[in-house]
């Protein structure tokens, strides 16, 4: 008899350790999808021993709060991720968010997205939600795959690498979600030149919004721009800052994967970002807005990309798989990249 109770109290007491821990796991979520941790073993399209850390995911994060800017105040350098869905919205993200829970789901209209932000490689990715007919609602793993960011989708349990775009284990191993265009920039740069952009504002109790948030550091000499080209052999086109220190948008023109690629951007400005154009079209500096750019068509361009005036008024361009990263990130990450002068 002393035999079964001490079984019972045993596996009892295991039942509790078990119980605790699903209850007290975070989980922002505003839906009733759970991810709980593998019971099988995963395998890896990436080298195994090069993933570090235990799975153990951040709260998922499906709010949607936004106000105007003028209800925040942020520092002048506290970095800022914009995102433009054409000539009804504009978005911004402060990393006082973002580098708290690491992935942020959202959506406009049918655009659903995961806004994607690793503190460690300093890199940003907005990731399009949908994939093989289904949409897909993600959130930090626990994982890093060299220093970076591992997303998880709720709904396999796959597991993504966030600078390769691209999953390595699980239903969507090999896969690569198509991105959103998504400027990493600064606090002031968005409040000048995109006052009409609604800024994500999720409710922390105890917290005045910008005002409890620390300025950070945004010396850009150790950050490089990079546009990926390839889908097995990634190249990686490698944007300086310095190469856009102006006092008006910098333009650059490349080729990249058989098509004509528009960069601009501005140093002082902290702001890169890159669109596929008509190889064709030329392309010159606004002398009347210094975030502006226009064609040889007649169309006036915000530096998100945005048709404002000209035949073709609320086109948003598109861009290719792009982001700001660490120039140690890129290096060790990828073999493959061309620098750009």
């Amino acid at each position: 008899m002393k035999l079964y109770a001490h079984i019972y109290f045993v596996f009892l007491g295991v039942f509790i350790i078990i119980g605790c821990t699903h209850d007290t796991a975070e989980n922002k979520q505003t839906g009733s999808l759970e991810n709980e941790p593998f019971e099988i073993e995963p395998t890896w399209s990436i080298p195994q021993d090069e993933v570090l850390g235990p799975y153990h995911p951040f709260p998922l994060v499906t709010d949607s709060a936004f106000v105007n800017v003028s209800e925040v105040d942020y520092p002048a350098n506290h970095l800022t991720t914009l995102i433009s869905f054409g000539p009804d919205e504009i978005r911004a993200y402060p990393n006082g968010f973002t580098a708290k829970y690491e992935i942020i789901n959202n959506e406009f209209e049918d655009q659903k997205y995961a806004l994607t932000h690793c503190p460690i490689t300093s890199s940003t990715i907005c990731f399009d939600r949908n994939l093989d007919g289904q949409t897909l609602t993600f959130k930090a793993s626990g994982y890093l795959f060299k220093d970076n960011l591992m997303p998880t989708d709720i709904e396999t349990g796959s597991i993504w690498s966030q600078m390769l775009i691209s999953g390595v284990s699980g239903t969507y191993d090999r896969k690569t979600p198509n991105t959103f265009n998504a400027v990493e920039t600064d606090w002031s740069t968005v409040k000048t030149y995109f006052p009409e952009a609604r800024v994500y504002n999720e409710f922390i109790e105890g917290a005045k919004v910008g005002v409890d948030v620390e300025a950070e550091p945004t010396n850009r000499d150790f950050h490089k721009y990079g546009i990926l080209s390839g889908v097995n052999k990634i190249t990686v086109h490698i944007f300086e800052y310095s190469l856009f220190d102006t006092e008006a948008l910098t333009l650059k023109n490349a080729f990249i994967n058989g098509r004509s690629v528009l960069v601009v951007g501005n140093k002082d400005l902290n702001f890169i970002s890159s669109y596929f154009v008509n190889g064709s079209t030329k392309f010159s500096m606004d002398p009347n807005n210094p975030m502006n750019f226009k064609d040889s068509t007649g169309n006036t361009y915000n530096a998100m990309g945005l048709v404002l005036e000209g035949p073709d008024k609320g086109l948003q361009l598109d861009s290719p798989k792009a982001y700001t990263a660490a120039w140690s990130a890129w290096q060790n990450f990828f073999d493959n990249l061309v620098i750009h002068e």
